[in-house]
């Protein structure tokens, strides 16, 4: 039996490629991120490294799992064209073991070469990932000199590749072994699968299992949550996919007319077990890019707006740590600050020591803060804040009317606000801030500059009016800001390049449906060739195909994603991201015209393919 495999991976070569293919792509990110993090550690790691090593860990995981899914769908259509084969088998003697074994060994001889190949390119994307790491987007600093290539990282490469692939044959081993040796007399290969009621049935629990724990993750801030409900909801298109996808594929196909577009789209409709599994693969990368962008998109807005609430034109605080929260300032420096005729308020974050509790308890004076930041009170009203009174932050979960303990003073809740410009702290009266722990320090000043007067202009007056004190530095409020949205915008460039490459090894599932969808169908190719159908039509029917299989990929992923990407963002409301749930429209809107682009270009092979079918050679086929 091993033979025998042997001969039919050398006999179906370019079918084994095709399969093989995505797994070293997933395989290749694993290894090249821990090629990048062993050496790393040999340099010495830093916190930034050991960040962008679970990054990209992560999205070989992602790519990993779309590879598995393709590899599924691939194993399944070979095994179904293979039918005949394996049915004279069962005729010469072998029983249902061996079939199920030689597909296994097939699926791990693949594994094997797919490890082999991504351990290679993995080199490629360790050098791309220093690139981005010295000069790129991504933080940190890693050493020119050669990679360190370990053990482990070749153990979980050959491990990663192997696993995928054998797991992922697993149905379809266990379907071949079901074939009767009566099926060597058919003429035709049977479908790929059929849509059982237990299929739907369990796809249906499984997704609405998926989706309904998205509301109890929210409710409850638990974001660990929401990676069990990926999971189950991932399982459920796919069982579910079949029940729907011809009739989804028969809709997006509708513009396309003539005999070619025509064809095109009852070929996608009339298999849809192929077309679902084939948009299954491609709805991981498109469900992970559409999250990307509302997540993304949810925290830039808020940033946005603290731009436009926020009156303050400069920040003083103690150099050595950007939160101002190291060591206390000097009470002079408020003093002199004050004293300026440019400056029309001066604003103070005070804090006190909670002594033997710890850490410390930070409050602003609710009378004064206005003046420089505009809070988005959501309960109550800052006129309400008196005298044993406090403003908390609305993802702390205290309602109006709620009293709350602030280190030792019990004080009531008059004002609930989201939190704005960075602001996290309480609002309290001094009198009641000192109540909390002891004497109270600033440790950060918000400066507006007086009506008429540049910002520039009064940059200098507020320096002078700190010298001797080198160790308070002075930040203008808009290159904050500015600097806040260019670590976002770069870290967002970073995650749709990873979300990206995820949809690239999608497209691979196009690529290898159509091309083996090709073989199954030569006979059906030929008799419209035979029928007058011309090479030009046959093409555009294969390309017609391709791109309504990704438009309904793109449609699942663009549901499942933007699910997934409202209850991200909630979650994260609830913690201690500020957040507001954000569609970006525009960018989904033009992934779509996108993905069919890609769409035609994955059937630009295949469509080539079918094109060149020989008539004669075809309509005689046994």
């Amino acid at each position: 039996m091993i033979r025998v495999t042997l001969l039919g991976l050398l006999a179906r070569g370019w079918r084994a490629a095709l399969t093989g293919l995505a797994a070293v792509v997933g395989v290749a990110v694993v290894a090249g991120t821990l090629m990048v993090g062993d050496t790393a550690d040999r340099a010495g790691s830093t916190e930034e490294l050991d960040l962008v090593r679970q990054i990209m860990l992560v999205a070989g995981g992602v790519a990993v799992l779309v590879g598995a899914f393709i590899v599924n769908l691939t194993m399944s259509v070979t095994v179904a064209q293979r039918t005949r084969e394996l049915a004279l088998l069962r005729c010469i003697g072998a029983d249902n073991r061996q079939v199920r074994r030689s597909v296994l060994l097939e699926a791990l001889i693949i594994g094997v070469l797919a490890a082999l190949a991504g351990l290679v390119a993995g080199y490629g994307v360790a050098a791309v990932l220093r690139v981005l790491i010295n000069s790129g987007p991504l933080p940190g600093d890693l050493p020119g000199h050669g990679f360190v290539l370990s053990v482990r990282t070749a153990l979980a490469a050959f491990a990663v590749g192997c696993l995928a692939t054998v797991l992922s044959a697993l149905a379809p081993a266990r379907r071949a072994g079901r074939v009767a040796p009566v099926a060597a007399l058919r003429d035709t290969a049977p479908p790929l699968g059929r849509q059982r009621a237990w299929r739907v049935a369990a796809g249906g629990l499984l997704l609405t299992a998926g989706l309904g724990a998205l509301p109890v993750a929210v409710a409850t801030a638990e974001g660990p949550l929401l990676f069990p409900a990926a999971a189950l909801t991932l399982v459920g298109v796919r069982l579910v996919g079949p029940f729907v996808a011809g009739r989804l594929a028969d809709a997006v196909g509708a513009p396309f007319r003539g005999v070619a577009g025509g064809l095109g789209r009852r070929n996608a409709a009339r298999s849809p077990e192929r077309t679902a599994a084939t948009a299954s693969a491609l709805m991981i990368g498109l469900a992970l890019l559409t999250l990307v962008n509302v997540l993304f998109a949810s925290a830039e807005r808020p940033m946005l707006d603290n731009g436009e609430r926020d009156h303050a034109d400069f920040q003083v605080w103690t150099a050595g740590d950007d939160s101002g929260r190291a060591t206390p300032s000097d009470p002079a420096v408020v003093r002199r600050l004050r004293a300026l005729p440019q400056l029309a308020a001066v604003v103070t974050i005070d804090c006190v020591d909670q002594g033997s509790q710890g850490g410390q308890v930070c409050a602003a004076d609710p009378g004064q803060f206005p003046h420089v930041l505009d809070l988005d009170v959501v309960q109550g009203s800052l006129a309400a804040v008196t005298a044993g009174g406090v403003g908390v932050s609305e993802h702390r979960r205290q309602p109006v009317g709620s009293r709350v303990r602030v280190g030792g003073a019990e004080l009531t809740v008059r004002a609930v606000y989201r939190r704005t410009g960075g602001f996290d702290d309480y609002l309290m009266q001094p009198a009641d801030l000192a109540r909390v722990g002891g004497e109270p320090y600033p440790v950060t000043a918000f400066l507006r500059v007086a009506p008429g007067v540049v910002p520039g202009d009064a940059r200098p007056a507020v320096v002078a009016a700190m010298s001797g004190l080198p160790a308070v530095e002075v930040h203008e409020r808009s290159e904050l800001h500015e600097r806040d949205l260019a670590q976002l915008r770069s870290a967002r460039a970073v995650y749709r390049t990873l979300a990206g490459l995820a949809t690239l090894v999608g497209l691979f599932g196009v690529v290898s449906t159509l091309a083996l969808s090709i073989v199954e169908r030569r006979r059906e190719l030929g008799m419209l060739r035979a029928v007058g159908m011309q090479r030009r039509q046959v093409r555009s029917m294969i390309r017609v195909e391709g791109v309504i299989v990704a438009l309904v990929g793109a449609a699942f992923g663009l549901a499942v994603g933007a699910a997934f990407g409202w209850a991200a963002t909630r979650v994260l409301a609830n913690s201690a991201m500020p957040t507001a749930f954000t569609l970006p429209v525009g960018t989904l809107a033009a992934c779509v015209p996108l993905v069919a682009v890609a769409g035609l270009l994955s059937a630009a092979v295949p469509a080539r393919l079918a094109g060149r079918v020989d008539v004669l050679r075809a309509v005689t086929t046994e």
